[in-house]
């Protein structure tokens, strides 16, 4: 079974999200051009994540770390970013909790809360109670979250999502993209 690094999905996803502009660029005397003027593309764009951490009693202390660690190396990675960030199990934690490149570096010192049962379905009903469709959802969850039709995996469809699956589950999410840590 081939094997897809869900961190080039998630660039290639947001990526596709904006028009690409182009931006007219020297080049040096040292490059094939010799100080010809050529059109490059100006990748410079905002981007908006919504990352939805699972913390269920099955998700553990290393898996909440190791998602943290990950999420603050792809947002490093763009130049203007905010990121939503908050944690789930039956409740729904910390969700005005914003990152940008001002402040990414407390990301380290964010705590996970959680530790019951799961149901990811309470990060959508804030979004409905907020009228607010993410750019981009991103779950870290292992997975084990019931049916679509107890609303355990939330709305289908509601904004684009993306679901990486950390631990032994290797089915498929309901909608959106599945990808495995």
């Amino acid at each position: 079974e081939a094997k897809i690094d869900w961190r080039d999905m998630f660039d290639g996803n947001v990526r596709s999200q904006f028009e690409s502009d182009y931006t007219l660029s020297r080049l040096s005397r040292n490059d094939i051009g010799g100080g010809f003027i050529f059109p490059a593309q100006d990748n410079d764009f905002h981007v908006s994540v919504d990352v939805l951490i699972d913390a269920s009693g099955s998700m553990t202390d290393e898996m909440q770390r190791e998602v943290l660690s990950e999420v603050k190396g792809i947002m490093q990675s763009y130049s203007d970013f905010q990121l939503r960030i908050c944690s789930f199990d039956t409740l729904l934690y910390d969700y005005g909790t914003i990152f940008t490149h001002h402040n990414i570096d407390e990301i380290d010192d964010y705590q996970v809360k959680g530790g019951g049962g799961t149901d990811a379905s309470v990060f959508w009903d804030k979004l409905l109670e907020d009228e607010y469709v993410p750019e981009q959802i991103v779950v870290f969850t292992d997975g084990y979250l019931g049916s679509v039709e107890h609303g355990g995996w939330g709305i289908p469809d509601y904004a684009k999502t993306m679901w990486v699956i950390h631990g032994g589950f290797r089915g498929k999410a309901p909608y959106g993209e599945t990808y495995y840590y």
